[in-house]
């Protein structure tokens, strides 16, 4: 395990490097304005980490959610401020891969927590729920009679 960690550590640098000389051989001297915005995003990013934390957790206070959904979403956003910084396309693309909305159903047991309501509770201000009962009633077609000479139903 720590053999493929240390290749890891090893490997990801010398991809970040191979993917700049590509990218400098593509685009010649543009790949310093490639480097100058994705450093300036990843700065941007995690600037408005507090904010977003604190943001996303008054609104899952308020709605009576666990607070995991947002802070999921902060820590994606961190890394990827991270990644933004480390001068390279790879590491750029994991960082946009990590900002794409992700569909619930890759983390079932995350979405679960989210929705179902565990965490923060709060007393709600107004009652606006409207109890009632129904009865199946029988789905025959009823045909009112008509009059003969307009179409129109009989009163």
């Amino acid at each position: 395990m720590m053999r493929f960690l240390l290749l890891l550590m090893l490997s990801i640098p010398l991809l970040e490097l191979a993917s700049l000389f590509w990218l400098a051989h593509e685009i010649g001297m543009w790949t310093w304005l490639y480097l100058l915005c994705t450093t300036a995003i990843g700065v941007v990013l995690l600037k408005s980490l507090r904010l977003t934390v604190m943001v996303g957790m008054l609104q899952s206070a308020k709605s009576g959610q666990s607070p995991m959904g947002a802070l999921f979403y902060t820590a994606r956003q961190a890394i990827a401020g991270v990644l933004f910084l480390i001068p390279g396309v790879f590491t750029d693309i994991l960082a946009v891969l990590l900002l794409l909305p992700w569909p619930a159903s890759w983390f079932p047991k995350a979405a679960a927590m989210h929705t179902s309501g565990q965490g923060f509770h709060h007393a709600p201000e107004e009652q606006n729920v409207m109890d009632g009962e129904f009865t199946r009633v029988n789905e025959e077609v009823i045909h009112l009679p008509r009059d003969s000479q307009d179409g129109r139903h009989q009163r």
